[in-house]
């Protein structure tokens, strides 16, 4: 049959509507942001079997494509250039014999970044620097929900293999921890830290998914062009 005047604008406006609902909830944003807040870098190196690791929550689902950290070989003549970093995302789990919060025992997800595909810039004492480095793969992160994020310099092939992460201006969540010898999941606002500091500095950035509240968007979309199916083959 023919169709009936305004039939077109229906399912024009109900596309569309479900175009603005898809799109406008994916824009890419600062999803967690720890400032750089101290110079003291905490060993986080291959060379040493050094690594750091630090929490956090977002508040909506969100898929996480970039990092940025700081940290380096802070005072040096020469600045040591690691090879690459290690990226990593943790579930957390609760430890009943350490008291308190921890990464899991195997990463969530694990990538290494050659130090080619990182940008850097220079910042404060000689041989401190920002980093920053797009992740070949999104780490899909759920709202609420508690993750420990870690960087871990990849200094193996250094003959000086010094490279640390410097601490945040920030108190979230949970202290970052250091594992190094026989500090293990040590939380470094414990002695002999205690005072000192409490977070690491980083970034994480991405696009969040789509809310269940978008359904309200995608609602009228849908009943616009359920209708106008229904009135075509009336």
């Amino acid at each position: 049959m023919r169709n009936r005047p305004g039939t077109t604008f229906v399912c024009i406006a109900a596309a569309l509507t479900i175009c603005l609902a898809l799109t406008g909830t994916a824009s890419a944003e600062l999803l967690w942001n720890q400032p750089q807040g101290g110079w003291g870098a905490y060993i986080d190196n291959t060379n040493w079997n050094a690594w750091i690791a630090d929490d956090f929550k977002l508040v909506t689902a969100a898929k996480i494509n970039q990092a940025g950290w700081a940290g380096g070989a802070g005072g040096a003549n020469d600045p040591i250039s690691p090879s690459g970093f290690y990226v990593r995302f943790y579930d957390n789990y609760y430890d009943d014999a350490l008291g308190h919060n921890r990464p899991a025992d195997s990463p969530a997800y694990q990538v290494y970044i050659p130090i080619g595909s990182i940008a850097s810039s220079q910042i404060g004492e000689s041989g401190y620097f920002n980093y920053s480095a797009n992740l070949p793969v999104s780490f899909a992160a759920a709202a609420n929900t508690h993750y420990w994020f870690s960087v871990q310099a990849d200094t193996i092939r250094i003959d000086q293999p010094w490279w640390g992460w410097l601490p945040a201006d920030t108190q979230n969540i949970g202290p970052g921890e250091l594992n190094f010898d026989s500090y293990v999941h040590y939380p470094v606002n414990q002695p002999p830290f205690s005072g000192y500091d409490y977070d690491f500095t980083y970034s994480l950035s991405g696009s969040a998914v789509p809310l269940p509240g978008a359904v309200w968007f995608l609602a009228p979309g849908f009943l616009g062009l359920a209708g106008w199916r229904r009135f075509k083959k009336s």
